[in-house]
């Protein structure tokens, strides 16, 4: 399961605001050069054994078009990756793919921690950011701000999705989410972890609200590595 965006102009909060969520499909116009880049980010933590740390290769992807629908420039791109796997003394803790409290992906706030924090005005100003960092000479380390760390949870019973509890970063001792871009290979396993994610990606309403069964939708766990 893919997690594109159409990307819009607007910002709000500390990411930049994605719009038309779900699978997205460009609408007329015309498709140009996307760019892309990939990224490792690591969560270090102090547990009661000693430093604890965790990593996952993403890689994000941005393009612009002529036209959709209505307005005279628009783009998509979207993160093809996997959440983090902390293994923490007696509980494994899963860094998703959005940002805590805010209900928006990742990808924008990592773009914009590389850059050097800076916010990208439009779509152009967006897929030139993407398009740098995955340059030749586009290597660059940051650390990720607190406002934008990504959601956290654990799972009383890794076989139930139902079984999901969000985590407190604070309360697990994370102290740094430090990111870089990289070649390395994309993270993949996840499932391996939690038996129950390849149904939730196949899942189609049958009846049984999805929120019944799955708290998260599973791309906040993988998306587009399959």
């Amino acid at each position: 399961m893919s997690r594109r965006r159409l990307l819009g102009a607007a910002t709000r909060g500390s990411t930049a605001l994605l719009v038309s969520g779900g699978v997205a499909a460009v609408l007329g116009g015309c498709s140009l050069l996307p760019a892309s880049y990939r990224f490792r980010m690591r969560v270090d933590a102090n547990a009661s054994t000693g430093s604890v740390s965790g990593s996952t290769v993403c890689e994000v992807t941005a393009f612009k078009v002529a036209r959709v629908l209505s307005e005279e420039r628009a783009g998509g791109g979207g993160l093809r990756g996997e959440a983090l796997v902390l293994d923490l003394p007696g509980r494994r803790v899963f860094v998703l793919l959005t940002i805590s409290g805010e209900g928006f992906d990742l990808e924008p706030a990592v773009t914009r921690a590389l850059s050097g924090g800076k916010r990208p005005a439009n779509v152009d100003e967006y897929v030139a950011a993407v398009r740098s960092l995955g340059s030749w000479f586009g290597s660059a380390k940051a650390d990720l701000p607190r406002v934008d760390w990504p959601l956290m949870v654990a799972f009383r019973d890794a076989r139930d999705a139902r079984s999901m509890e969000r985590v407190n970063p604070a309360e697990i001792g994370v102290r740094r989410i430090s990111l870089e871009t990289t070649n390395d290979a994309i993270t993949t396993g996840i499932d391996e972890k939690l038996p129950w994610l390849q149904a939730a990606e196949k899942f189609r309403y049958n009846g049984t609200p999805a929120g019944e069964l799955y708290p998260l939708p599973a791309w906040d766990f993988r998306s587009g590595t399959k």
